[in-house]
C-alpha cells in the first residue's frame, strides 16, 4: 500500500465541517481531515492485516511524515498489535516519534502503540533500560538528594 493510497482512504471517510471542529479542539496547528475515530479504527484493522510487518513500520513512518492530525492516529493504530515480531523497528520507529508528539490525541495513540510494543524495553529488570533518559527528568529527587533514576537509589541505607 502506498501513502497515497492510505490517504485517499482517509479522505475518503471524512465528513464536512468536522476537520474545523477538530483543529479548534486540539489547537495544534496542522491539517485535520475530519474522519472519525471509529473509522481509522476500520482502516488501519484492515491495513494491519493486508500488510506484513516491514510495511507496516514504512507505512507508519510516511503516515506520520505528512503531521496530518488523522495520519498520525492512523501510523500509531497501524503498530498497535500485541506481539508483533519482530519488533525493533516498530519500537525504534515509535521512540523515534516522541519529540513530535505535540498533541494529547496523538500522544495517546501512540504510546499505546509503544506500550505492546515495549516487552519489557522500558523496566529495569527487562530488555534494558532504552527509557531512563525520559524516566529522570519525571522522577522528583528525594528529599536526600539522590535521584532514583540515577542509580543512586540502590545505594545501602546506612550511608
Amino acid at each position: 500500500m502506498t501513502l497515497e493510497n492510505a490517504l485517499d482512504q482517509l479522505r475518503a471517510h471524512a465528513e464536512p465541517g468536522r476537520a474545523e471542529g477538530m483543529a479548534d479542539y486540539h489547537k495544534v496547528p496542522r491539517d485535520y481531515l475530519g474522519v472519525p475515530n471509529p473509522a481509522i479504527n476500520d482502516l488501519t484493522t484492515e491495513w494491519r492485516r493486508a500488510l506484513g510487518v516491514e510495511e507496516r513500520v514504512a507505512l507508519a513512518d510516511a503516515l506520520w511524515r505528512t503531521n496530518i492530525f488523522e495520519a498520525r492516529l492512523a501510523a500509531a493504530k497501524l503498530l498497535t498489535q500485541a506481539r508483533i515480531t519482530p519488533d525493533d523497528a516498530v519500537w525504534a520507529l515509535i521512540t523515534a516519534w516522541l519529540p513530535d508528539l505535540d498533541s494529547w490525541a496523538i500522544a495517546d495513540h501512540a504510546m499505546t502503540a509503544g506500550q505492546k510494543a515495549d516487552h519489557g524495553r522500558s523496566h529495569p529488570h527487562g530488555r534494558g533500560r532504552d527509557l531512563d533518559h525520559l524516566r529522570q527528568p519525571l522522577d522528583p529527587p528525594r528529599r536526600d538528594g539522590r535521584h532514583p533514576a540515577s542509580g543512586q537509589d540502590q545505594q545501602s541505607q546506612t550511608d
